[in-house]
């Protein structure tokens, strides 16, 4: 399993069994973990975490897709989507985990998130004019405050429109000769 695996005891978290993706990804050999317990490696990052996701295992018996911030052997924090269940290994009760490291997609989606606030932040504030529309009937996506207050709609009335029914293009073939550039790569 390319995800890490481990089995461990439900009470104190003593490491019974660990995957190879455990060892590579976590940076432990597997003879560092067998018989250590969570607490001993320092594994969750936020320790008072544990006993929450214990608590709610032991109420719906499993967990699906948690986020939690694991440690690695280096000391770097990473997240991951957790799964666990409690199973019975002779009369113990035990957890078996699963966990897929997130780290690169939750960093991936917050520097989409940023560029989207810059876009956002300059598009907005821009004394140019400027919309978003979609290219086949001009309906309007977005428009900045320069675009609106030069027709004098506001915001509101221009989102959802097409450009011909706001009255932007006098003549639909001008609006058809941009297009067509704008689709043979033109410049406009």
């Amino acid at each position: 399993n390319p995800d890490l695996m481990s089995i461990s005891t439900l009470k104190e978290g003593r490491y019974i069994e660990v995957n190879d993706a455990f060892e590579e990804i976590k940076g432990y050999k597997r003879h560092e973990v067998i018989g250590r317990t969570v607490e001993e490696l320092d594994i969750w990052a936020v320790p008072s975490a544990r006993s929450k996701i214990i608590q709610q295992a032991r109420e719906y018996g499993s967990i699906r897709n948690a986020e939690i911030a694991f440690r690695m052997k280096s000391g770097e924090i990473r997240n991951f989507i957790t799964s666990l269940e409690i199973i019975d290994m002779d009369g113990e009760e035990h957890l078996i985990v699963t966990t897929k490291d997130i780290t690169e997609r939750i960093r991936m989606e917050e520097e989409l998130r940023l560029s989207e606030e810059c876009f956002s932040k300059a598009f907005n504030a821009s004394p140019i004019q400027m919309t978003i529309s979609t290219l086949e009937d001009g309906r309007f996506i977005h428009a900045n405050d320069a675009y609106c207050n030069t027709l004098g709609y506001s915001r509101e009335d221009t989102l959802d429109r097409t450009s011909f029914e706001l009255g932007v293009w006098s003549d639909l073939a001008d609006r058809e000769q941009v297009k067509q550039k704008i689709m043979a790569n033109q410049s406009v």
